[in-house]
């Protein structure tokens, strides 16, 4: 008996380490690239109880969390950086991330090197104007992979121009403090790494009287499934201290949509095409080589995997019961023979 309790103690054991190791992760495979689109509505921050608790196997409900009604959505592009406003100022850059801010429309100018989101500036275009603050030190936004309970911090410097030189200088520290499940009004999605962002920057120039110094700290918690390359829910928090005083601005955002552009589509290696599309309860799919099985997923704007299956292949055909999709815009992905592709599918 005692040797039976012994065996089945190291099973549990065993079971209960193989849910642990389970954990999510974001690997290389989420650094953005050029042609993603991200749509983040932006949220009533008064109705948004806190940031959530960090810990393993977290369940986070934010169901609670209302619209924003005085400001609708926020939409961030990835570019290629050659042919974008500021491109001759950032010649080492190859990705330029473009978001409208209070501050105006920001080019963040960006690359990869050794498996790491390097920033190597931004530029911020309000009116006719456009302010570029070069990084002499880059900062690394991003190091990959990362999981639970790793961290890192880089330090960063540059200058910008605005009637006298700014300096600044700062840190990024990101640590992922936490994983679980974010329930949202709309959906519920599993699989969520959390990531506790710090950015801080010393804004410093000088004037006749002296020297004039800002500080301003951005805090974010990132809420990621991997795969969505953007965050299913991101709550910031920004704090500046200057020779006025301080204050504090907080703000939410969540995901309407992660699309990735249709031209980026046509532009991908078509191992596969698709039909009807639009399509209703059926789909064919016709590979470009034959196979026996396949892994198909179908995500709908959200991110969320609506189907997944794994089907056997008549050589170069597949067919597809689809009739349990709600109609929509949707990603198709699909791994075969050590290929994947992605195709845009509509169900009417």
């Amino acid at each position: 008996m005692k040797k039976s309790l012994t065996k089945i103690c190291t099973i549990v054991l065993l079971a209960v380490s193989t849910v642990a190791i389970a954990q999510p992760k974001l690997t290389t495979k989420d650094i953005p690239v050029d042609g993603w689109k991200i749509i983040m509505k932006n949220g009533d921050y008064t109705t948004l109880s806190s940031v959530g608790s960090a810990g393993a196997s977290q369940s986070w409900d934010f169901s609670a969390l209302n619209p924003n009604k005085a400001s609708d959505s926020t939409t961030v592009e990835y570019l290629k950086s050659a042919g974008t406003p500021y491109d001759t100022s950032f010649k080492s850059a190859t990705l330029a991330r473009k978001e409208k801010t209070t501050q105006g429309l920001v080019y963040s100018y960006l690359g990869t090197i050794s498996d790491k989101l390097t920033n190597y500036g931004y530029a911020v275009k309000v009116g006719a104007y456009g302010i570029i603050a070069s990084f002499t030190d880059t900062g690394i936004e991003q190091s990959y992979p990362i999981a639970y309970q790793d961290k890192s911090s880089d330090a960063f410097s540059g200058t910008y121009s605005l009637a006298t030189t700014h300096y600044l200088r700062g840190t990024t520290t990101v640590e992922a403090d936490a994983y679980g499940t974010v329930k949202l009004s709309a959906a519920t999605f599993t699989n969520v790494l959390r990531l506790h962002r710090i950015r801080m920057v010393v804004d410093s120039t000088f004037l006749g009287f002296g020297s004039l110094v800002t500080t301003t700290t951005n805090e974010t918690w990132e809420y990621m499934q991997p795969g969505t390359a953007t965050p299913i829910l991101l709550i910031t928090k920004t704090t500046t201290k200057g020779i006025t005083g301080t204050s504090t601005t907080n703000t939410v955002a969540y995901t309407i949509a992660n699309i990735t552009s249709i031209k980026a589509l046509e532009n991908a290696s078509p191992v596969f095409s698709i039909y009807p599309n639009p399509a209703k309860t059926e789909l064919n799919i016709n590979l470009s080589k034959p196979a026996i099985i396949a892994s198909i997923q179908i995500i709908n704007m959200l991110g969320q995997v609506m189907l997944s299956e794994t089907v056997n292949a008549d050589g170069n055909n597949l067919k597809l019961n689809i009739s349990n999709l709600p109609k929509g815009i949707y990603l198709l992905k699909l791994s075969t023979n050590g290929s994947n592709a992605t195709q845009r599918l509509v169900v009417e």
